[in-house]
């Protein structure tokens, strides 16, 4: 893991730090109809997504099948988040 290295999964993204992008649900790939951060100006997108060794995102186009990948279970309230920002509000 974190590493490009042969055997390694080989999950890369590239990012243009300069770019911007404005959220919106009427863009967005998920299913709701909403989005929290409607009209949020974004700063550093995704220009390619690789995984597993295979382009997946490019240029703001999905280069995948449907239910590619797989389901990683992940805490709700991951401590590398939650724990630095109860720090910080003490």
């Amino acid at each position: 893991k974190g590493r490009i290295i042969p055997g390694a999964d080989a999950d890369v993204v590239v990012w243009d730090p300069e770019a911007t992008k404005t959220i919106s649900a009427s863009t967005q790939v998920q299913g709701g109809d909403i989005n929290l951060y409607e009209n949020m100006r974004c700063h550093g997108v995704p220009l390619v997504t690789i995984s597993r060794g295979r382009v997946v995102y490019e240029n703001g186009v999905f280069m995948c099948a449907e239910g590619t990948g797989k389901f990683c279970p992940l805490r709700s309230f991951p401590d590398v988040a939650y724990k630095k920002l109860v720090q910080r509000e003490k």
